[in-house]
């Protein structure tokens, strides 16, 4: 099993951290704020699919942008949100409390 949580309230405490980047907009992103795919289902694209349904999802609800940070040593995640079309805006502990790395997704 693996699941997404999504927030599709607009600007909220969580995404203050990300108010230095002005270039985000902040206002018509979605938040993947936390995922989390079994370890034996791994390799499956699972991730892949959930991200699908997760800017689905958020596109249909009016949102035109969606963003996720991710731990630094978690490097398939990292790669799979690169490989669908998100961009890296941040890097290290800017973002929270871990190294974490920051991706951002323009026009669903």
């Amino acid at each position: 099993m693996g699941y997404y949580l999504v927030d599709f309230e607009g600007i909220n405490p969580t995404m203050k951290k990300y108010d230095k980047w002005k270039d985000l907009d902040l206002k018509k992103c979605a938040l993947i704020s936390s995922f989390l795919i079994h370890p034996h289902l791994r390799g499956n694209s699972l991730q892949l699919k959930l991200t699908q349904i997760a800017e689905e999802e958020a596109e249909s609800r009016g949102f035109s942008n969606i963003m996720v940070s991710v731990r630094n040593d978690n490097k398939f995640a990292n790669v799979n949100f690169l490989k669908v079309g998100f961009k890296l805006f941040a890097e290290s502990k800017e973002l929270g409390f871990y190294d974490e790395m920051g991706f951002y997704k323009k026009s669903l």
